[in-house]
């Protein structure tokens, strides 16, 4: 559920990927194609449902999305017994 490379997690929109194509579906792809971030998961390749579920008020893609100093502090911090 919390993984973009399996069914379970990734987005139903962008499949995982985070972005999508603005070409169409008969169109051919081309080396400079064009795309957009996903719409429905914002880049973050999971699931909606995934993203539902928060630690200190952040999902685990924004928890991910930490610089390495920050994370670092939340994590050290970070109590799982107060769950």
């Amino acid at each position: 559920i919390f993984s973009f490379n399996s069914p379970m997690g990734a987005c139903t929109k962008c499949s995982g990927l985070g972005h999508q194509s603005l070409l169409g579906e008969t169109e051919l792809a081309s080396d400079h194609q064009e795309e957009e971030v996903c719409k429905l998961c914002n880049g973050s390749r999971l699931k909606i449902e995934s993203l539902s579920y928060l630690i200190e008020n952040m999902n685990i893609s924004e928890v991910s999305d930490l610089p390495i100093e920050k994370a670092e502090k939340f994590f050290a911090e970070f109590n799982l017994h107060q769950l």
